[in-house]
């Protein structure tokens, strides 16, 4: 094994942040490339987006995400000249979206120098070893308010370089993903971050749970709602993105703010699984409500990883 002496990416004192942030090495059309989601979040949507836009209100005035995670839905489908109020009660990806709307440039230093030093390590011995230092360095910074762009920026090389390219915590609010024998980490793409900071810009980004966000909607306003899924079968579930659950309760919280957004006159559509609580909860919008397949990729076994039927609930 290739002995090498790893030291902690420290937060640099001269990292000119002023500059202006949509100066992309891009072309001249870059104001018409999309962004991506920049991670990998347990249920994305990237995969059924079709499916998803064949749903939209014809017209809406501002949206609302309040269970933001890679946020593929805004990033594909809302146009950016929309007011967005987009929120998660997990405050580490909350301050990712903040620093990459606001300190894309400190972002990208950071970026550049934990992922320079993982591309030039050459056997996998020492990338994992360089991987859990890393771990261990964000862990470290989780509870911290200081050094938030160097806190995103391992963040981001993490959900690239860990198993199956997910975010999950322990009790402790801790990263806790193992290793992914990633050989490099080209999949942290510059050009999309920094356009993912282009239309960030000018959009509302808030630590904060469902219920508090969406008492601002209003009537004509459309919200997308991504909740941690239903269990399929008891304990199955994974809800675990957050140090604390997603509880039975909480999505019966939800189906009576999905009631109250609907009667505002808010067009209002969530993703769930397909089982008997959701069904119930949502039984007065099921005229509404399409079922899709979609494949999730947590089990840590290819074979096991089969088509789940989803429901898409609407009020309109």
């Amino acid at each position: 094994m290739r002995h090498f002496s790893y030291k902690m990416v420290k937060t640099a004192k001269n990292v000119d942040s002023t500059k202006a942030k949509l100066r992309l090495p891009l072309s001249v059309d870059s104001e018409k490339i999309p962004s991506k989601p920049f991670l990998k979040w347990v249920g994305g949507k990237t995969q059924i987006i079709g499916e998803i836009e064949k749903h939209l209100p014809v017209k809406f005035n501002r949206y609302f995400e309040p269970f933001l995670g890679g946020g593929a839905v805004f990033f594909r489908l809302i146009p950016k000249d929309k007011i967005a109020f987009l929120s998660d009660i997990n405050s580490n990806l909350v301050g990712a979206y903040l620093d990459i709307r606001d300190r894309i440039y400190e972002v990208m230093h950071y970026l550049d120098r934990v992922s320079g030093n993982f591309v030039n390590i050459e056997d996998t011995n020492s990338r994992e070893q360089y991987f859990y230092l890393v771990r261990q360095q964000y862990n470290s910074l989780v509870d911290s308010q200081e050094n938030s762009s160097l806190k995103t920026a391992l963040l981001i090389f993490l959900n690239k370089t860990c198993f199956n390219g997910v975010y999950r915590e322990n009790s402790e609010g801790h990263f806790n993903v193992p290793f992914g024998k990633a050989k490099n980490s080209n999949s942290i793409t510059r050009s999309n971050i920094l356009i993912v900071s282009r239309d960030l810009q000018k959009k509302q980004i808030l630590h904060m749970g469902f219920e508090e966000v969406l008492e601002k909607a209003e009537k004509d306003d459309f919200i997308y709602l991504d909740p941690p899924y239903a269990p399929i079968k008891k304990n199955s579930a994974f809800t675990k993105y957050h140090s604390s659950d997603f509880s039975e309760e909480d999505h019966r919280k939800l189906a009576t703010t999905f009631d109250k957004l609907a009667k505002k006159g808010c067009f209002v559509m969530m993703s769930n699984s397909d089982v008997p609580l959701i069904k119930d909860l949502y039984k007065k919008y099921e005229r509404y409500t399409v079922a899709i397949d979609a494949n999730r990729n947590i089990n840590c076994k290819g074979n096991l990883r089969k088509p789940v039927r989803e429901l898409l609930i609407k009020n309109y």
